[in-house]
């Protein structure tokens, strides 16, 4: 007779047996269940004409304008969603993270990584770099599960070795409305760690539509903030933003957070879309009034900040976007984010059109595409380092897509001569091959500025295959090899002239920070119907020390102060401030230029050890950035201020 011990010993195996056969049948059944929903909608075949024609019911059913299809990419991605649930493709279930196979197209060479891997389809890429611990890095793009599970996040924590998807929360409700999540994902960071993911937002009936910005400490746990306009919406479509973080501490608004996006009227028969901007100094809880910038057809405004605090806004406007002469423009804030002024970039000309009347390239059936700008700044020089798009229509036997490279060292006032961007490695010296996608990122330790972007100098057969390169603009054009190794991929969404223009997304990614840099994009493999997600991540130099991590900036030294102004921006021509000496010393006090031109000295005298309060009136200056200064004989300190009108 057995034992209480031995029955219970037996019944643990029993036990264990039990939950490792249920562990092996569960891995089978996810194997099989993937490899069904994979081949369930990897290659669905749709006839153009059903398309269209489902098309027309839904655009009637909105009660939007077309001209909303043709030109807002989140209301087109939402009426191509509702037009596939109408033929029997439902895209946003949940879908299995599909196997790695031995032999399977699924490795990469180098520190490529997919980062997704899984049968829902990815596009439209943004990722960022922890500045605290480079290990961390956060990489975002639309997922046909956003709708229903929320914004996709892919984070490591090993500096790109392994990632790891988390969902950052439903947006909120407003007013018993429930919103999901609509895309165009965009990232940035701070210099605390915090990483900002800006989205869009909406109701599924197309009444309202908004934006957010959710936080996240470590990239994996994310808290949605407030939404950026007013409730309720006074009508229009909210469309393709972008996000940046002030990093620079000289900055009269280090912290800040800018949202810039393009804004399209309501429905009532007004055409166009102006770029607007509005901004957040407590981490996205609340938000600045909306600014509007221009109220012109515009794409992809993109926002970046300089070195005292000017915050740069680049866009196209959209009058080249069907083939036309188009102009790429830049627009500077010295107040904040408060009032711009513009100015032309350099002229350009649009790609064509395909067959869904959306600018595109490859054809007729070619995927959806812009010429559009992206552009980042060296805070150390000032110096705006910019990539834009154009088409080469003067090339007769292949016209293609052209990008070109320019710089400005005096905030858009001149600009240095375009280089051509791709064509510096001698095996693919044409401009006869479309470049297209730019991302530029600034190494703000090196001053080295680089270009990602999409490049089909391989495909000899027409057939949409493309490539990802990376080219280091400063220092004479540096071309890397592709990041994908001896292989291609194809951008189609669908199977070309299966009834959809491919699409891979509008934009792709990229970040650098110190001696990381980070580069995200989608890629179809040509076997694949969806887009995944891939990564690349710089291996860090040896030389340049350690990139675990980096000291927080030290505002201010604990042995020489100085406060920051009140009121800033200066209004009225009157501030004041504080500031302390440890000990005796002969002291400057100085405003100084945004290029570091002394303009006032207001006070040059002995002092003793403590703390004095200065108050000021400023006469003659014009409006812009300034920062004051106070020298003594063992340091200066510095604080950046705003003179307005």
């Amino acid at each position: 007779m057995l034992g209480i011990g031995q029955i219970a010993v037996i019944v643990y195996y029993i036990l264990f047996a039990m939950k490792c056969l249920h562990r092996f049948y569960t891995i089978v059944s996810v194997l099989i269940f993937s490899g069904v929903l994979h081949a369930q909608i990897q290659h669905p075949v749709i006839d153009r004409a059903a398309y269209k024609a489902a098309l027309e019911t839904e655009l009637s059913i909105s009660g939007r304008d077309r001209y909303l299809y043709e030109h807002a990419d989140a209301y087109s991605r939402l009426m191509e969603l509702r037009v596939f649930k109408r033929l029997g493709y439902d895209l946003t279930k949940i879908s299995p993270e599909i196997p790695v196979v031995a032999g399977a197209d699924f490795s990469d060479t180098g520190s490529v990584k997919n980062v997704t891997r899984n049968t829902s389809d990815q596009n439209e890429t943004t990722i960022a770099i922890n500045r605290l611990d480079q290990k961390i890095i956060v990489a975002g793009a639309n997922d046909t599960r956003m709708y229903s599970s929320g914004m996709p996040s892919y984070t490591s924590t090993d500096g790109g070795k392994n990632w790891h998807t988390n969902f950052i929360p439903i947006p909120p409700a407003i007013e018993f409305t429930a919103y999901e999540a609509y895309g165009d994902p965009a990232l940035s960071v701070d210099d605390s760690g915090y990483f900002y993911y800006a989205y869009l937002a909406g109701d599924n009936s197309f009444k309202f539509d908004n934006l957010i910005v959710a936080t996240s400490k470590n990239g994996r746990v994310w808290k949605n903030g407030g939404y950026i306009v007013p409730i309720p919406d006074i009508g229009g479509f909210e469309d393709k933003e972008h996000i940046c973080v002030d990093r620079n501490p000289k900055s009269p608004f280090y912290g800040r957070v800018y949202v810039a996006w393009v804004h399209f009227p309501d429905n009532s028969g007004q055409l166009g879309g102006g770029a607007r901007i509005a901004w957040s100094d407590d981490k996205c809880q609340t938000w600045s009034s909306v600014v509007p910038v221009t109220e012109t057809l515009i794409e992809f405004a993109e926002v970046k900040t300089g070195r005292n605090g000017e915050v740069i806004l680049t866009f196209s406007s959209a009058d080249g976007e069907s083939g036309g002469v188009g102009v790429h423009e830049m627009y500077t804030s010295l107040d904040g984010g408060q009032t711009f002024t513009g100015s032309d970039i350099a002229g350009y000309t649009g790609y064509p059109v395909n067959n869904i009347s959306r600018p595109g390239l490859k054809g007729p059936d070619g995927f959806r595409c812009y010429p559009y700008i992206a552009e980042d700044i060296d805070q150390k020089t000032n110096r705006i380092h910019l990539v834009y798009g154009s088409w080469n229509a003067n090339d007769t036997i292949q016209p293609a897509a052209v990008l070109y490279y320019i710089t400005s060292s005096d905030l858009g006032t001149s600009w240095s001569e375009p280089k051509p961007v791709g064509i510096a490695n001698p095996a693919h010296s044409t401009l006869s091959v479309d470049r297209f996608c730019p991302w530029v990122s600034v190494n703000q330790k090196t001053g080295d500025a680089y270009a990602l972007y999409y490049s089909s100098e391989d495909d000899t057969t027409d057939n949409q295959l493309v490539s990802v390169y990376r080219a280091k603009l400063t220092g004479g054009m540096t071309e890397y090899p592709r990041f994908i190794g001896d292989r291609d991929f194809d951008p189609s969404f669908i199977s070309r002239g299966s009834g959809v223009a491919p699409f891979i997304g509008d934009y792709i990614g990229s970040d650098a920070s110190d001696t990381v840099y980070a580069a995200a994009w989608t890629e179809n493999r040509v076997s694949f119907r969806d887009g995944d997600i891939f990564v690349y991540v710089a291996t860090p130099t040896p030389t340049l020390g350690p990139t675990t991590s980096v000291k927080p900036v030290v505002i201010n030294s604990v042995n020489l102060w100085l406060s920051t102004i009140s009121p800033n921006p200066v209004a009225n021509r009157k501030f004041s401030f504080s500031y302390y000496f440890p000990s005796a010393t002969i002291a400057e006090i100085a405003l100084y230029s945004s290029i570091g031109v002394k303009v006032k000295t207001l006070a040059q005298e002995k002092f003793e050890s403590g703390t004095y309060t200065k108050e000021c009136r400023l006469e003659g200056l014009p409006s812009g950035a300034y920062f004051l200064r106070l020298s003594t004989n063992y340091g200066s300190v510095e604080k950046g201020l705003v003179v307005s009108n």
